[in-house]
This record gives structure tokens, sequence and C-alpha cells, in this order.
């Protein structure tokens, strides 16, 4: 019965979706102990499924694959960036943690300047973020298809 499963899997379910619903399977299975990186896991076969049928949607209106990929993967990250700045700040107190440092109660001077210059990020990323809404949408489309190209170094970087 396995072997049948994975044949169909594999004829009518996308490499993206076999890995998502791998992943799902792992996450409800009894042998996934750290359900935080199962969870995780899932979360990042979503995302890249995500991409791919929007890449796939791009395509059909006429777009080349790297355009489409390029502006898919802009519209996914852009609508889970609704609070950056508390992203940031999460991902660094992940950081203290997996490292395993603990903040002391008696603050130091490097400890006074991380906070500054989070602070100074942060208010920068709300300055830029009032600038882009300013931005008629087709612009902003644009220029983030632009980012995402010249992050990925295609060829159609300029427009």
């Amino acid at each position: 019965m396995g072997l049948l499963k994975e044949t169909l899997m594999r004829v009518f379910v996308g490499k993206s979706g076999r890995e998502a619903i791998n992943a799902y399977n792992k996450a409800q299975s009894l042998e996934v102990r750290d359900t935080a990186a199962a969870e995780q896991m899932a979360t990042n076969a979503r995302q890249a499924r995500r991409i791919e049928d929007r890449a796939m949607a791009h395509q059909e209106d006429g777009m080349s694959l790297e355009e489409a990929r390029a502006l898919a993967l802009a519209e996914t990250l852009t609508e889970q960036a609704d609070a950056p700045h508390a992203a940031i700040l999460k991902a660094l107190d992940a950081a203290d943690v997996k490292l395993g440092k603990k903040k002391s109660k008696m603050p130091t001077k490097a400890d006074a300047r991380r906070e500054e210059l989070i602070a100074e990020a942060v208010s920068a990323l709300r300055k830029k973020q009032v600038d882009l809404d300013k931005l008629d949408p087709d612009l902003r489309a644009k220029l983030t298809v632009m980012a995402v190209g010249a992050l990925l170094g295609g060829p159609n970087t300029r427009q």
C-alpha cells in the first residue's frame, strides 16, 4: 500500500506539496518529539507551496519563470511582514536562548549599545515603511520584484 501511495503522490502532487504533506504527517506521528521543529518544517513547506502556487498563477498570466517566481516570493514575504520589528526582536531572543546566553540583571555597556542599535533599526524600518506605504500598489509591486530579483541575482533587475 505504501508504494502505491507514494506513486500516486508523485504523479498527482508536486514536490512542495509532497513536502508539506510529509511535514504534516511527521508532526502528527508519535516519532516526532520536537514539535517546534516539526511546526517550523510544516510552516516552511506551506510557505513554499504558496510561492509555487503564486508563481504558476503568474506564469499563466504570461510572465517568465524568473519574474513569476520573484513576484510570488515578494508577495509571500510581504504578506508575512505584518510586524517586522516584532519578528526581529523575537529572532534576537531566540538567538540568545539558542546560544545559551542569559541577560544579566545588571545591564552592561554592550547591552545598552545593543538596545540602542535595535531601537535605531526599528525606527529606520518604520520610517521606510511609511515611505513605502505612500507608494501606489503598482510601483510598490515593481520595486518589490526588482529588490527580490536583485537579491536572487536575476537577469531582469532593471526596469
